[in-house]
């Protein structure tokens, strides 16, 4: 296990080292997060079960560079490590008109509605890095908005108990 860990790290590195480009495709922005996954599940074992539900060519669609990571490591930190059931992690994709829309749903411990509207009301201001919380989460939705421009973004759903979603706007190009 730890030989197998090792070395999925090293792919993960030479991954995020080697690109270098602002945008990659789904399906190798995926990779990555397969690997990121590999290695949670090699932590927790059979606790946690990955799934995609990815529409048709919608993996050979330009999305930021690591923009996924953060996501899902959000959902392990905060919804499926402090749940004491099985977790569920799933990332799929959609195309409606124009946009491509990526989410990242867990069944973790999900989050009160005050905290989910502070995590909002965060995302929708300017950034402040000397006093930032969520950064990670911050940081891509910042990424998408420069990029892409206002209509595009994060969007956060969840609920105690049930876990949560994060949905990612993005033009379909």
């Amino acid at each position: 296990d730890v030989a197998e860990m090792v070395g999925i790290l090293g792919r993960l590195f030479r991954i995020h080292i080697q690109t270098g480009k602002e945008t990659v495709t789904l399906q190798e922005e995926l990779i990555h997060i397969r690997l990121y996954v590999k290695i949670q599940q090699l932590r927790f074992g059979d606790k946690i079960q990955y799934s995609e539900q990815l529409e048709v060519e919608s993996e050979k669609l330009q999305v930021l560079h690591f923009s996924l990571q953060p996501l899902i490591e959000n959902a392990f930190v905060h919804g499926l490590e402090r749940s004491s059931r099985s977790g569920l992690l799933e990332v799929s994709s959609q195309l409606l008109g124009d946009d491509l829309w990526i989410e990242v749903k867990d069944n973790g411990v999900g989050m009160e509605e005050s905290k989910l509207q502070q995590l909002r009301n965060r995302l929708a201001q300017p950034s402040d890095t000397l006093d930032e919380t969520h950064i990670g989460i911050k940081n891509v939705h910042d990424r998408i908005v420069f990029y892409f421009g206002d209509p595009y973004g994060i969007e956060i759903d969840s609920r105690p108990g049930e876990g949560t979603t994060v949905r990612i706007r993005i033009p379909a190009r």
